[in-house]
């Protein structure tokens, strides 16, 4: 798969054989590609955006940049969340500020349209507190990038959709967040192919404090966790509610019968209905 460098906004260029036997172990301005893009497949880009450096060049990079704050963006095939596990297809993360995001997240978000009638991935973005907003807005009104997740009222029984677009952090909705991330990860529902990703979530620590869990040590990261979790929580329609079983296939003798294209007598459907009554209290 291509792999490409994005040390400034707009400049797009492909690593050379150089570049990738060097196995550079610093893997901020690099757009990480694990799977092609699929026609049929369902796709959604989650972005934690972070105030960043200025004119952040991965060529100039310093020892200190390492304790700044990564924009971070995470792409996923959508699996069905019972049987078919979520698949890490993309994957960017750098110090750059909100509005230099806009450009890499709008091309790969094209790139991987997959099924989408607006040929665009669903992208859900933290828009409240932080910079995020600046990010959203940029796409829309500069890219016409419109499919944008929508924010969901999580204060009622049954969630509806709100008029604000983007995800509001709080301590509740952390929790929310958090609560299903872990326990979608612990029915291994998400496959990461991002070692980077993965040593996040191993340096996560739960704090009792916070409501969602927090890099251990200085200079830890969190943004390649929470922009995964955002995408997951938008690619399955998450709110208050668990998460929808699948229905149990009908099999055998309890397949509803037509009783009008039978030949059998009034006596004969009671006694069949008595039957499956009593199956169902024993069950």
């Amino acid at each position: 798969l291509p792999v490409f460098a994005l040390p400034r906004c707009g400049t797009i260029r492909p690593l050379d054989e150089l570049d990738r036997n060097h196995r550079d172990p610093d893997p901020r301005g690099l757009v990480k590609l694990y799977e092609p893009p699929k026609k049929n497949a369902k796709y959604v880009m989650g972005i934690d955006v972070a105030g960043g450096i200025i004119g952040w060049d991965s060529a100039r990079r310093t020892s200190t940049d390492l304790e700044t704050d990564n924009s971070a963006i995470e792409i996923i095939r959508v699996g069905n969340g019972r049987d078919i596990a979520d698949l890490q297809v993309a994957e960017y993360a750098a110090p750059i500020q909100a509005e230099d995001v806009v450009e890499i997240a709008v091309l790969l978000g094209r790139l991987y349209c997959g099924n989408s009638e607006y040929g665009e991935a669903l992208c859900i973005i933290e828009t409240n507190p932080g910079p995020g907003l600046l990010t959203h807005q940029n796409m829309v009104q500069d890219h016409s990038y419109t499919n944008m997740w929508r924010w969901e009222q999580l204060g009622s029984i049954a969630p509806t959709l709100a008029y604000s677009y983007g995800w509001s952090s709080n301590k509740s909705t952390l929790h929310y967040l958090w609560s299903r991330f872990s326990r979608h990860v612990v029915k291994k529902l998400l496959r990461i192919k991002s070692p980077h990703l993965q040593q996040e979530m191993n340096n996560l620590q739960v704090d009792p404090v916070k409501t969602f869990p927090q890099p251990s040590g200085q200079g830890g990261h969190d943004d390649r966790v929470r922009a995964m979790a955002t995408a997951i929580w938008a690619a399955h329609g998450w709110a208050l509610g668990e998460e929808r079983p699948e229905p149990e296939k009908i099999t055998g003798s309890d397949k509803p019968r037509n009783w009008q294209a039978s030949d059998c007598s009034f006596e004969q459907m009671k006694d069949e209905w008595e039957e499956a009554f009593q199956r169902m209290l024993n069950d």
